[in-house]
């Protein structure tokens, strides 16, 4: 779409980021085609949301292809690389690392009572990790939606004021013109008389 470089810096980043042994995955098939004309395909890529409320569905498949890597032990390491953009400064791109969990994620501080749960403490964990997972990657895809928008914004505004300089210019030459035309008409009109005046 129309906005600029915005693309071109994420995959930059991302592709930066990796390593010879990584994998890369991308959400949004301009992203996709980008890393793939700088020689680096996707090993996974899918189409990314446009709007805020078809996030979920799209981060779900991502999640679902991560976490099957994860499991198959292809994957031990994961990491996103997304837009960020806040009012008034230009767009940023941000790594954050998601798994594996972060140490003070995974032992609290403190000794606590031991919580009450239903579920093996294991497939807590798994679930908990899971949920974690989605939920920032769901705050990366929307992250990335508002980024691209004011992206695309701030192009169509640069836009309009290179249109309404140029129109303001084109008015200033068009009226420029049309006073020597009528300068021209006047001082033939005055010459034509004198001569007629003479005679």
């Amino acid at each position: 779409g129309f906005v600029g470089g915005f693309n071109d810096r994420v995959v930059e980043a991302a592709l930066d980021a990796l390593t010879p042994q990584d994998k890369l995955f991308v959400l949004g098939s301009r992203g996709a085609a980008r890393a793939t004309e700088m020689k680096h395909p996707p090993a996974w890529f899918g189409p990314m949301a446009t709007r805020p409320d078809a996030v979920s569905t799209v981060v779900q498949r991502l999640s679902e292809e991560l976490f099957r890597q994860i499991a198959a032990r292809e994957i031990t390491r994961v990491e996103a690389v997304y837009a960020v953009s806040r009012q008034g400064t230009a767009s940023t791109v941000e790594r954050r690392p998601l798994l594996p969990l972060d140490a003070r994620i995974r032992q609290p501080k403190q000794k606590h009572q031991t919580p009450l749960h239903n579920m093996d403490p294991a497939k807590l964990l798994e679930k908990l990790t899971e949920e974690y997972v989605f939920a920032r990657l769901t705050e990366a895809a929307v992250e990335s939606i508002s980024a691209e928008n004011a992206a695309r914004l701030s192009a169509t505004q640069a836009a309009h004021d290179n249109i309404s300089t140029m129109l303001t210019t084109l008015q200033s030459d068009a009226r420029q013109s049309r006073q020597s035309e009528i300068t021209t008409e006047i001082l033939e009109l005055a010459v034509g008389a004198a001569m007629v005046g003479d005679q």
